[in-house]
């Protein structure tokens, strides 16, 4: 069994037996947050053409910004908080939900400097070339992961560990994360399109928006639990050797 087949089953069965603990955990910080950016935020605006240079994106992202930044940084914390949580949790067996979250909050300043490293990174590799960006988020996958299990090294010392685990498994890692957010878009499409149409019924909008946040949602959890996963089978196979 190769290693990302072990980390899918790890995953798996992470998910069979803790969906009574995860489901709340997640729901409060990626469910809540992904609604709260459909329903009380803009459409991140979109450039096409001749006007879709790298400059410009950058002008138009940085604009969104400026003008939504409370609710951005709330969704940023809230969404980073959660994942660290998550992480904390299956750093060690028999951990309580409340350890771990009391962990991720003590290390959450410079948990949020890897996010914030590996988002910006992946950021400019998708607007210069999607595949660089790509292949970026594959190489950090296991940053959050890596930070959390060994806490004492300083943040980047997590994107290096990172990088060194994914070493072989970079094109297949490159190509799970891109099919993920194409399976991302797919789900989410049909609620978007239906909130595009239903912009005058408001109590339908605000339904398909909880669908629309819902397979967001579970979409972020699988990838979480996949990365608990494969960090555990590729650094048992790393401390093996």
């Amino acid at each position: 069994m190769n290693s990302i087949t072990a980390a899918a089953n790890a995953a798996w069965g992470l998910w069979r037996r803790d969906a009574a603990l995860l489901w709340p955990l997640f729901g409060v910080t990626q469910f809540l947050p992904l609604l709260l950016r459909l329903l009380a935020m803009p459409p991140l605006p979109r450039l096409a053409g001749e006007a879709a240079g790298l400059v410009d994106q950058l002008r138009v992202l940085s604009a969104y910004g400026r003008e939504n930044l409370p609710a951005i940084l709330l969704i940023v914390v809230l969404q980073a908080l959660g994942r660290a949580t998550l992480f904390s949790l299956y750093r060690a067996p028999a951990r309580t939900l409340a350890t771990a979250f009391g962990e991720a909050l003590a290390l959450f300043p410079r948990y949020l400097l890897i996010v914030l490293a590996v988002t910006l990174g992946t950021t400019f590799g998708l607007l210069l070339f999607l595949l660089p960006g790509f292949y970026l988020a594959g190489r950090w996958l296991l940053a959050g992961p890596a930070f959390v299990a060994a806490p004492e090294r300083p943040s980047w010392g997590a994107l290096a560990a990172s990088w060194r685990l994914t070493r072989g498994h970079g094109l297949l890692l490159m190509a799970l994360v891109a099919l993920a957010e194409l399976g991302r878009s797919l789900i989410e499409r049909p609620f978007a399109l239906g909130r595009a149409s239903m912009a005058e019924a408001p109590l339908l909008d605000a339904l398909l928006a909880l669908g629309q946040a819902t397979g967001g949602a579970a979409m972020l959890l699988a990838l979480a639990l996949f990365q608990v996963g494969l960090y555990r089978e590729l650094s048992a196979r790393v401390t093996g050797a």
